[in-house]
């Protein structure tokens, strides 16, 4: 992705318009891309007209309350019964957004790829048939993922061309790659994602489509069993299976599918993921302890559709950070000022001006020892939105 650099006044103007209706604008995909990662294009403001004729706008009021009643606000002729209520919330749970897509040449499609990751809030993406070969893996390291993510790329073995698998994901999560098997009806490759409460393991999948059912999934089924040995809270298996799983009398589907059972785990796509209007790329995991809360079709990047899982897993503590501070406020400026002048009295003459200051500074922090005493607590770190940076800040 080239590198591109905006005025604060530029975003914040498109990302004015983006509130409104981000489709009703020409916008270029790179720049549109770049306003959702961002994250600008998030809250909708309540605006509304003025008299006619005056080109202004004023905020509504809004309201946020907790109480459940029907009266009316008599000051600001306000009807609580409209005003809906906000719960507290007590779910201990966020949720991750998972997507995945066969690409067939991801080079070839880089703004689709992440406008569909960007508008999508996609956390981790896994890719199929990305054709990128090795001597690439540097270049697609920068083109390939958009900003505040980072890719993993296993290419097809033998320096061969076609085929290949990826991982996209947040640069804050920690990704680190699973031993592998030989296996020759497949490319595939295991990651586990470590969250600061749950650990995740992810398998991308691409079976070969002139590969043998049976072999697959002898081998799929050693996969399975080497995963005990490099144990995670949860497991997801994903990917383009070549396996028309809609079609419940086909003998592969059948073959698979038995072997998925004995496994005790269960396909999560109940819907065409391919343009031939069948079941190929597929959403596996544990149907005994789910963490898939929502599957869905997305946009159509090759002859495969994207994919888009939504899982859940634990909350993480908020990160606590230890800051020192001092009581300003409570201060007696007299008595303050009293101190520092006895203080000062007693120090020797000083002709030079730079130990001049210096001793003055220490004067000055010995007496604010005494009335402010510097003090340290741990406070929870506040999340800021990717855009504020340290040069917006200044």
């Amino acid at each position: 992705m080239p590198n591109m650099s905006y005025s604060t006044r530029f975003l914040m103007t498109i990302g004015s318009l983006a509130k409104q209706n981000l489709n009703n604008f020409y916008i270029p995909q790179l720049t549109r891309a770049r306003i959702i990662a961002l994250g600008i294009r998030k809250q909708h403001k309540p605006y509304r007209r003025s008299r006619a004729g005056q080109n202004l706008f004023y905020h509504i009021q809004q309201r946020i309350t907790f109480r459940q009643d029907n009266k009316m606000d008599t000051s600001r002729k306000q009807n609580l019964s409209l005003m809906r209520e906000i719960p507290k919330s007590l779910n201990k749970h966020q949720m991750i957004n998972i997507s995945h897509v066969n690409a067939r040449s991801i080079i070839n499609k880089v703004n689709q790829f992440q406008l569909e990751i960007c508008e999508r809030n996609t956390d981790i993406c896994a890719i199929t048939e990305t054709w990128i070969k090795q001597d690439d893996i540097d270049s697609v390291t920068k083109e390939v993922p958009p900003q505040g993510y980072r890719i993993l790329s296993r290419s097809r073995s033998g320096g061969k061309t076609g085929g290949g698998v990826a991982l996209v994901y947040r640069d804050h999560y920690s990704v680190k790659e699973l031993d592998r098997i030989e296996a020759i009806t497949m490319e595939y490759q295991g990651y586990q994602l470590r969250f600061d409460h749950t650990t995740l393991n992810l398998y991308i999948i691409y079976r070969l489509p002139s590969s043998s059912v049976l072999q697959f999934c002898n081998e799929f089924a050693s996969i399975l069993e080497r995963d005990v040995s490099q144990p995670a809270d949860k497991v997801l298996y994903l990917g383009d299976f070549n396996i028309h799983a809609d079609n419940s009398y086909n003998n592969d589907t059948i073959t698979f599918m038995d072997t998925l059972d004995s496994y005790n785990l269960k396909n999560r796509i109940t819907f065409p993921t391919h343009v031939g209007q069948h079941q190929l790329d597929l959403v596996i995991e544990d149907q005994t302890d789910s963490i898939i809360t929502k599957v869905e079709r997305g946009f159509l990047l090759s002859d495969h559709y994207f994919i888009h899982t939504s899982i859940r897993i634990l909350n993480p503590k908020p990160q606590e950070v230890t800051v020192q501070f001092r009581k300003m406020k409570s201060i007696d400026h007299n008595k303050f000022n009293e101190d520092l002048k006895i203080t000062l009295q007693r120090t020797e003459p000083i002709e030079d001006l730079q130990d001049l200051v210096a001793a003055y500074n220490s004067v000055l922090l010995s007496t604010l020892d005494i009335h402010a005493p510097l003090k340290t607590k741990r406070v929870k770190k506040v999340h800021e939105q990717p855009w504020f940076n340290d040069k917006i800040k200044r």
